[in-house]
C-alpha cells in the first residue's frame, strides 16, 4: 500500500515539475548562482519532518508494565482504584497515571538511583525537603501548600510524582508515605 501511495504521489510530483517546466519563457536569459551560493546550498541540511517515535507503551495491568520495564513497582491498596493506566518504557522505566481528588497524578519508578524519570524541568519557587521511612523526599512547587513535583530514591530505584494542578501538602505527604511503604524493601 505504501508503495502505491509513494508511487501516486512520486507521479503526481513529476506532473507538476513538468507543467512547471513547460511554461518557462526561454527568451530570457538566467544568471548562473555563483560557486558559494551552490555550495551554501549543497551544505544545508534539509528541514526533516520525522517525528521521534513514542517510547511508551501501555498496558493493561500492572503486571504487563512491570515484565516490561523490569522496575519492580507496586501500587498501595488505597490507590488502586485510582489507576488510570499503566505505561513502561521496556526496559527502563514504568509509570502510573491515577487521579487523586479530581488531579492527574503520575508515578514513575526507574531502576537507578540517579535518575531524574520526572519529565518536569519547570523551576519552582517552593523547594522543601523532609524524611520519610528514613528518605529523603523533595517537594517543588509554586504554592507552599501545593506539590508539583515529588522525588526521592531508595537503596535500587528512583521514583517521582508530578501532578501539573498540584497536590495538597498533606495529600502529597500521605501518597509518598503510602508509595514507599509498599515498594521499599527496607521497610
Amino acid at each position: 500500500m505504501k508503495k502505491i501511495i509513494t508511487t501516486i504521489v512520486t507521479a503526481g510530483m513529476l506532473l507538476t515539475m513538468a507543467s512547471c517546466a513547460a511554461s518557462v519563457d526561454e527568451t530570457k536569459e538566467t544568471e548562473m548562482p555563483d560557486r558559494e551560493t551552490i555550495e551554501t546550498v549543497i551544505d544545508e541540511p534539509e528541514e526533516n519532518n520525522m517525528q521521534i517515535p513514542n517510547p511508551w507503551s501501555d498496558f493493561d495491568t500492572l503486571e504487563e508494565a512491570v515484565a516490561s520495564s523490569g522496575v519492580d513497582f507496586r501500587v498501595p491498596d488505597e490507590y488502586k482504584s485510582n489507576v488510570t493506566a499503566y505505561r513502561a518504557i521496556p526496559g527502563d522505566i514504568i509509570e502510573v497515571l491515577l487521579v487523586i481528588d479530581g488531579k492527574d497524578v503520575t508515578v514513575r519508578a526507574c531502576n537507578s538511583t540517579e535518575a531524574d524519570i520526572s519529565g518536569d524541568y519547570n523551576d519552582y519557587q517552593v523547594v522543601m525537603q523532609n524524611r520519610c521511612r528514613d528518605l529523603e523526599v523533595t517537594y517543588k512547587s509554586n504554592d507552599q501548600d501545593l506539590a508539583n513535583l515529588i522525588t526521592w530514591a531508595d537503596e535500587t530505584c528512583s521514583y517521582c510524582i508530578v501532578s501539573t494542578a498540584g497536590i495538597p501538602s498533606d495529600t502529597a505527604v500521605e501518597i509518598v508515605s503510602s508509595f514507599i511503604l509498599e515498594n521499599t524493601g527496607a521497610y
